[in-house]
């Protein structure tokens, strides 16, 4: 025996059915905006506005303020402060070798700074 296959034809709507739209809440903190913990203060260097012309530096052209810059270091305070391991960290990312401590940027940023100051 055979079955037979019964086709049947569904009758269009006139108007397609619109998807009702669903609005979705935003979720909001437990806490109000106010009672929020504020970010943490910035050392007094990096708060004072003006970034410092870094070229005076013997070593730093314009480029490498730029780049410096954009690693935020700004200020003369702020390559005044680095360690040790902070000046190897930025000369391996900048490919230098030795230059930081060979150029002495970090003696020569705390005369500058100390001369502003």
């Amino acid at each position: 025996m055979k079955a037979k296959l019964e086709l049947r034809v569904v009758p269009k709507a006139d108007t397609p059915v619109a998807e009702p739209k669903v609005k979705v809440a935003r979720e909001r903190s437990a806490t109000p905006k106010t009672a929020q913990a504020r970010p943490a203060r910035k050392a007094p260097a990096a708060k004072a506005g003006k970034a410092d012309d870094l070229k005076a530096i013997s070593g730093i052209g314009p480029k490498l303020e730029q780049v410096l810059n954009g690693m935020g270091l700004k200020r003369y305070a702020d390559i005044a402060a680095l360690t040790d391991a902070d000046a190897a960290r930025i000369e391996a990312e900048l490919g230098f070798s030795g230059r930081i401590a060979r150029d002495g940027w970090v003696e020569q940023a705390r005369t500058l700074a100390k001369g502003r100051g």
